[in-house]
């Protein structure tokens, strides 16, 4: 994880920075028009993985209103099991939490 970075803010604040979003970045987002991650061929894949962390009223909202976002390529997962995770209840079974899904993602992209 030494490349990550994490930026904690609200909607308001992530509008105004500069994001450090990359060329070749996507954004891990289950929206309408995004693709499968595992179907991507190896010159398709993302040099830079944005993920969202938040209820998905939040990320929704992220989404909607920040403008480095939108343009984004999206991408989802495909994943084998329910969530695991126990805090909060996902909205329907192939709903992951942002763990799950990162560490997903991150097979996927990088499986060795």
């Amino acid at each position: 994880m030494q490349n990550c970075r994490v930026i904690i803010g609200y909607t308001d604040e992530f509008a105004s920075l500069p994001l450090p979003i990359r060329p070749k970045a996507c954004l891990l987002y289950p929206g309408s028009n995004s693709r499968c991650l595992s179907e991507l061929g190896p010159t398709e894949l993302p040099e830079q993985l944005v993920i969202l962390d938040g209820t998905w009223h939040h990320t929704k909202t992220f989404v909607r209103d920040i403008d480095a976002l939108k343009d984004l390529p999206c991408y989802q997962l495909a994943p084998s099991a329910p969530s695991r995770y126990r805090i909060r209840q996902e909205p329907n079974f192939r709903s992951l939490s942002t763990l799950e899904a990162t560490a997903t993602a991150l097979e996927i992209l990088e499986p060795q």
